[in-house]
């Protein structure tokens, strides 16, 4: 029943799903508005079966080699690692192991692995170290995050809001958009990041489905519309572009 749903659902969102692989794994130009269609003619398990034959990567890095690797070579800008959340950065020292060195010993403001795509929905087996649903983030606010779905949350619902090494239980007065936000069973990144993480989920989605199906059935269909919508709001940039070439 829960897999016949799933079909059913991409194959009405089926265009949302091309342009989102498509943005992540083919030759799309910078600034591009429109993307040229991907597997024309296919739907369903097909269209499934044709997006997972094609890009997804079957020779993944150990997650210890794969976090250094994401952290030295990938989101490493300056020597320094931005939190995905908060924008918190955090200075890698030379000649050290990166995923130690930034994470202060596990600190509230120490930076770990964050997966967009939470591990216990999921992505704990071979998925784990798929460096596209990856990304550091300050420890406490990966940890208050947990493993709850991406959405909107209204201002006035937001138990607390995330800026740099900064929480408040009261919204900000200004630069709002700059902050995260959670309760108890969402979390609502910030606003400049919100396509690049909505991508994230609907290529591990796409990719690693029978095993977030697995996990919880339920699970991504609580985010599909919020994530739609961030996906077309926050389109992607060069920046993430050349991310997504790097990996």
């Amino acid at each position: 029943m829960a897999v016949s749903f799933l079909l059913n659902m991409y194959k009405k969102l089926n265009s949302i799903y091309l342009s989102v692989i498509l943005c992540l794994f083919t030759g799309l130009l910078h600034g591009q508005t429109y993307y040229n269609s991907v597997f024309p003619g296919l739907e369903g398990q097909e269209l499934l079966d044709s997006l997972v034959k094609t890009y997804k990567s079957f020779s993944l890095l150990p997650y210890s080699t794969c976090r250094d690797t994401l952290f030295a070579n990938i989101d490493a800008k300056n020597d320094s690692l931005e939190c995905i959340y908060t924008g918190m950065k955090r200075f890698i020292p030379a000649g050290v192991d990166p995923t130690d060195a930034v994470l202060l010993n596990g600190q509230p403001n120490g930076i770990n692995t964050e997966h967009s795509y939470p591990q216990s929905k999921g992505a704990s087996g071979y998925g784990r170290s798929d460096m596209h649903i990856l990304y550091p983030s300050r420890v406490k606010t990966n940890s208050t995050r947990v493993n709850n779905p991406f959405g909107e949350i209204p201002d006035n619902e937001t138990s607390t809001w995330f800026y740099s090494t900064f929480e408040m239980t009261s919204p900000p007065v200004t630069n709002r958009d700059a902050y995260s936000e959670s309760t108890n069973t969402k979390f609502e990144p910030r606003e400049s990041v919100k396509g690049n993480l909505a991508r994230s989920v609907f290529y591990f989605y796409s990719m690693y489905r029978f095993d977030a199906i697995n996990a919880d059935p339920a699970y991504f269909s609580l985010q599909i519309e919020d994530l739609c919508t961030w996906h077309f709001n926050d389109p992607v940039d060069s920046t993430e572009w050349n991310r997504t070439l790097a990996i």
